[in-house]
């Protein structure tokens, strides 16, 4: 391949799920990153973006990006939100599924998870084990076809600022038909989730009421 031939570079999560590449400045091109969980290797990737001179970042969480990449000019900053494929979202007039349960389901064996353990608890909440990487138990489709099944459902994560993010369970939630009852995070302002679709909480008391 010749490289001088390349105009456009995009990297899903370099150094993680894709090659991290040294950049011949000498070569002009436009080059664009993808990146997760900004409170995980901060330090090295902020160092990285900023000497491979990137022109865009996109990212899953805008505002804790915002938080944790303090020396990333903004304007270089495009959120980019998780996304429900078509196939899987409910086409239908949403009504009661009559299922009479307030579910709560995914993992639970992490400190990011000390909410979401805590509301599994509480009077009235039907927990489930299944999650999408720490207990996989459905097929992608079977997955939207059971939350299709509930009512209202809890997506919650932890007590801590760190890990307040807008995770794909919102928007599995959401796209199903399902009431969510999610734990209030900062990029809710971003995302177009409030009073019409949902309720929130961001304390034990919010959510016990």
């Amino acid at each position: 391949l010749n490289k001088r031939k390349i105009k456009f570079y995009f990297s899903f999560e370099g150094g993680w799920a894709s090659p991290q590449i040294k950049f011949d400045h000498r070569i002009v091109c436009k080059k664009a990153f993808l990146t997760s969980d900004p409170h995980l290797h901060t330090e090295f990737k902020q160092s990285y973006f900023i000497q491979s001179k990137v022109d865009y970042i996109l990212t899953f969480y805008y505002r804790p990006f915002l938080k944790y990449f303090k020396l990333v000019p903004k304007e270089k900053v495009i959120h980019f939100p998780w996304a429900v494929p078509d196939q899987f979202v409910q086409q239908e007039e949403i009504r009661t599924r009559r299922n009479g349960e307030v579910s709560i389901f995914g993992g639970s064996s992490s400190e990011a998870y000390d909410f979401r353990n805590w509301c599994r608890d509480q009077d009235g909440i039907v927990s489930y084990g299944n999650s999408g990487v720490e207990n996989k138990v459905f097929s992608d489709q079977d997955y939207y076809s059971w939350l299709q099944k509930l009512d209202a459902a809890v997506a919650a994560g932890s007590f801590s600022s760190k890990y307040q993010m807008v995770t794909p369970k919102y928007f599995e939630i959401l796209a199903s038909g399902c009431l969510l009852i999610g734990q209030y995070c900062s990029d809710y302002k971003h995302l177009n989730i409030g009073p019409t679709n949902s309720l929130h909480f961001s304390t034990k008391e919010e959510f016990l009421k």
